[in-house]
Parts: structure tokens; sequence; C-alpha cells
């Protein structure tokens, strides 16, 4: 037996974090949502990704996190405004139940330029750059939430979540 004087390491015990129970109800509730879309690569144009609230949806959206997906490290500018991109991709689905689709539509388009009011502007890493949004995007209906690439000719992509609930909820 050796004797040192130092108490004798401890086993470490590695659990897991654990999701609040706030997030396991609202996820359980069909609130939670996540939604990916993409832009493909276009030469001379810029990739464009968005979620919208469609008018009539009838929910408020908050956005919570994004995850930018792109090939090349670059600066990646977010917009907010009331302007749907043309190329319907799909909806986002309930965290809770992948068969439930959610309101908010997820479009993309490819072009020069873009309109809208600028949230920020991000400098991201290749191949998947998360950026949590610390006091989430409010979309009401008839909003949206866009980020655009400043690298030409490069496949843009990003996947949003966030809540939706009833309108009258905000």
């Amino acid at each position: 037996m050796i004797v040192t004087g130092y108490p004798a390491p401890r086993e470490r015990q590695s659990t897991p974090p654990q999701p609040s129970p706030l997030y396991l109800e609202s996820t359980q509730q069909g609130e939670r949502h996540s939604g990916a879309v993409q832009s493909p690569a276009s030469p001379g144009n810029l990739g464009h990704v968005q979620a919208f609230n469609p008018d009539g949806s009838g929910k408020g959206v908050l956005i919570e996190s994004l995850l930018i997906q792109t090939t090349v490290d670059m600066r990646v500018t977010l917009y907010r405004g009331q302007t749907a991109l043309p190329n319907f991709a799909g909806v986002w689905r309930s965290l809770g139940d992948l068969r439930i689709p959610g309101v908010v539509e997820l479009r993309h388009e490819q072009s020069a330029g873009t309109a809208g009011d600028v949230l920020a502007t991000l400098a991201v890493r290749a191949f998947d750059s998360i950026v949590p949004i610390p006091i989430g995007v409010w979309l009401i209906p008839g909003h949206a939430i866009w980020a655009q690439a400043t690298v030409v000719n490069v496949l843009f992509g990003a996947t949003f979540q966030g809540r939706e609930r009833p309108r009258r909820v905000f």
C-alpha cells in the first residue's frame, strides 16, 4: 500500500446533459420545430435561404438557432423582412413527431442581391457553423428571416430551429 497524503482519485461519472423539463414539455406539445433548406450553386449569384411565416398562419414563430452549411469559409448576412423568396422547398417539421408539418415555409433563391433589414453579418466556417440566437427572432405572420451567402457560386444552406404557437400567446 502506497500512502501519499492525497485522497484516492474518484471515478468520474459521465452523464450526458439532460434537456430541461420545459424543453421536453414544449417538444411533446408539438411547439418545437426544425427544417433545412439549401440553395444550389449558381455562377455569378449568391445563395439565399429563408424561413417564412406565411400570412394567415395564425401562429407566432420564434427562431432560436440556425445551422449554416456552406462549402467555403465566408461571411453570411442575416436579414429580416416581409418578402417570401420565390422557390418553395417545403415546411419545417415538429421535433416531437416528424410527421407533423409546421407553418414555416422553407424557401431559397440564387440572385445577385436582396432586400430586407440586416440583422447581423457573421463569419462562418465551411461545413457547419451553429449560430445560436440568444434572444431569438420573432416572426409574426407575413415575416421572414433569411441568410445570404457572400461568395458566389457555392452550395449554401441552413437548418432553422425554433417554436411556433398560436398568435394570441405572443
